[in-house]
């Protein structure tokens, strides 16, 4: 990492709430400079724009914002999610006690799309396999403003285009200009601001979807993150993660 894009990741460690020094190298250099780039800068140019972030707190902001990486969609990846749909929810919800909850982890929820995604996966498992079971999912994100629309629950009805009708009618509620969650789905998820690489992880739990995290960190927070992960789920527990994403 150079010395401009170190002094960089300083500012935004003392400046925010965010730390990004255990994030790849290549990653932090490759948003950088796409913001350097709509600042009418090239590459070469990094000191220069320290000194822009220096003085101009709102591009700090839009920096930390390019760097949070909030990218999501419901049933992003639709074959992971059939393969969930068939062969790894039912299992789970066919195998779980009744005397208490089934537990899931989506670190890394951003706007809460795969948290609600999988929480209808588990509430059609219930329905179809008619167990008397309870869900619960706890999705976690280091950007407030990412779990502030998380927890509001309300989409575009762009959406349409990933969520099938038969899911909007039984788990959303059509509003002006979008589609709500619907009551009994939203109180199944609980979100929350937390840092993965700093806080204390949620534990004695049946499944963590942690996607498209791992590829953005370096290899000692890869290590890190893995082994929080061991921690947190039961023995019998599963782990999913990105199709580009391994355990190492």
């Amino acid at each position: 990492m150079n010395a401009a894009l170190v002094q960089i990741v300083d500012l935004l460690r003392s400046s925010t709430a965010f730390d990004f020094t255990l994030y790849k190298p290549g990653t932090l250099q490759r948003r950088t400079e796409r913001r350097m780039a709509l600042a009418a800068m090239g590459a070469e140019d990094m000191e220069r724009y320290l000194d822009l972030l220096r003085k101009h707190p709102t591009e700090l902001d839009l920096l930390t914002k390019d760097l949070l990486i909030n990218v999501t969609e419901f049933f992003r990846d639709p074959e992971v999610f059939a393969f969930l749909a068939d062969k790894i929810i039912p299992d789970l919800v066919r195998a779980h006690p009744p005397s208490h909850p089934l537990r899931i982890w989506v670190p890394a929820c951003s706007t809460g799309e795969e948290a609600y995604s999988l929480a209808m996966l588990v509430f059609e498992a219930i329905g179809a396999l008619r167990r008397n079971i309870q869900l619960q999912v706890f999705a976690s994100d280091v950007d407030p403003d990412a779990v502030a629309k998380a927890r509001e629950g309300f989409y575009p009805e762009a959406i349409a285009q990933s969520v099938s009708p038969e899911r909007l009618e039984r788990f959303f509620m059509k509003d002006a200009g979008g589609f709500r969650i619907a009551a009994d789905l939203r109180a199944a998820v609980v979100f929350t601001v937390q840092n993965v690489l700093a806080d204390p992880p949620f534990s004695r739990l049946d499944l963590i979807s942690c996607r498209n995290l791992l590829i953005y960190l370096s290899p000692e927070a890869q290590a890190k993150v893995i082994s929080l992960f061991h921690f947190a789920l039961l023995d019998d527990g599963l782990l999913l993660l990105g199709t580009s994403e391994e355990v190492g």
